[in-house]
């Protein structure tokens, strides 16, 4: 969770507003807690800040794709409608064309079924993001950019849930 705290201190969120966020994220990664929780957790999240929310996307999906080891409550359809919203929702300032192979290959993860359902969307959308790229001067800010680089930040984290890489 310090990690999270150092975002939010380095957004400079006000204490109110970091003390839920930090709650939201502490429900989702707990592998304890009762799914109705965790879908609490996401759609709270989904009205934060989008700085917040984006910042969120990798706990978000970990949250809705987790397999639960045993005596682990095990996620419901619920927990992944509710990432599933939340990803819709808050990718709508991403390229259209990124956007939609992203849902896509986070809806093939889920799926659990060829591996080519998830890579081809993913590798588009790799693609897309990198003719898009901008250079942009390095900020001394910590996350100051992370709005302008969604579309990297969103493939890392899908990267990163998929379990294929």
């Amino acid at each position: 969770m310090l990690d999270t705290w150092y975002f939010c201190c380095s957004v400079q969120a006000a204490p109110v507003v970091s003390a839920a966020y930090l709650s939201a994220i502490d429900t989702m990664r707990s592998r304890y807690v009762a799914p109705d929780l965790v879908a609490a957790a996401i759609e709270e999240l989904a009205r934060a800040e989008s700085v917040l929310r984006h910042y969120a996307l990798s706990d978000v999906m970990a949250a809705a794709l987790r397999v639960p080891r045993s005596g682990e409550p095990s996620l419901t359809p619920e927990v992944f409608a509710a990432a599933r919203r939340f990803l819709d929702g808050g990718l709508t300032s991403l390229d259209a064309e990124i956007r939609q192979r992203v849902l896509e290959a986070f809806d093939a993860v889920q799926a659990d079924d060829d591996p080519d359902r998830f890579l081809v969307p993913f590798q588009r959308a790799l693609r897309r993001s990198q003719e898009l790229r901008r250079s942009v001067p390095p900020e001394p800010t910590p996350y100051a950019h992370l709005e302008e680089h969604l579309s990297e930040t969103v493939l890392l984290a899908l990267a990163g849930v998929s379990g294929l890489f």
